[in-house]
């Protein structure tokens, strides 16, 4: 498995809620991004219902062969492009964690087909989604669960990726003091997690 060696990452998060840009907008922000010496474009916008609310539908052929023109004019601009997915709004953590593939299978097949697409790096977010996993899950730590689901897609892809955790802050971390420190002690080293720091703005 190849490590991600870059100093910085610096770049673009398309990640945002409202309206979506589109394909001939993103390229221009590859230009800009160029211009300023910034080497990420980070595609994980929540109001792509594919990428979030309907997570396990795969997009549309036209879609992705404009993700395959997108990510080669990055490449030329010496940019990496990250697609991420947001499986948590309705990933049934419960049955995985009684062994349960389906789902998990689902995100590995999708996240398969962004790699296919030329891109480099893939990413799976848990932020923005309800703080109640205890309420169907009793009895496994949900850091520990949102690790595990990590390093098994890591496993199958055989790539490091990146991942956003529940808790991408210190200010959220009043809602489950135990997450970080159960997610860190758990997940693939080998994972680059966004964390916004002591405020999430």
């Amino acid at each position: 498995m190849k490590n991600l060696n870059y100093k910085k990452v610096k770049g673009y998060i398309e990640g945002y809620y409202g309206k979506l840009l589109t394909w001939k907008e993103r390229t221009k922000l590859l230009d800009v991004l160029s211009n300023n010496n910034m080497n990420f474009y980070f595609y994980c916008p929540k109001e792509d219902a594919k990428n979030r609310f309907k997570w396990k539908e795969q997009y549309s052929r036209n879609w992705l062969k404009n993700l395959t023109k997108f990510n080669k004019y990055a490449l030329e601009k010496n940019i990496n492009v990250i697609v991420g997915i947001s499986p948590g709004l309705s990933f049934n953590f419960k049955s995985y964690v009684e062994g349960n593939k389906e789902e998990i299978n689902v995100l590995i097949k999708k996240l398969e087909i962004f790699l296919s697409c030329g891109v480099p790096h893939v990413a799976i977010l848990f932020d923005d989604i309800p703080n109640e996993f205890k309420l169907f899950v009793k009895n496994e730590a949900e850091g520990v669960t949102h690790a595990s689901i990590i390093n098994e897609t890591i496993k199958e892809l055989s790539t490091p990726i990146f991942a956003v955790p529940r808790i991408y802050s210190d200010e959220l971390n009043v809602e489950n003091k135990n997450y970080l420190t159960d997610f860190f002690k758990t997940v693939n080293k080998n994972v680059q997690v966004f964390f916004t720091g002591k405020y999430i703005v």
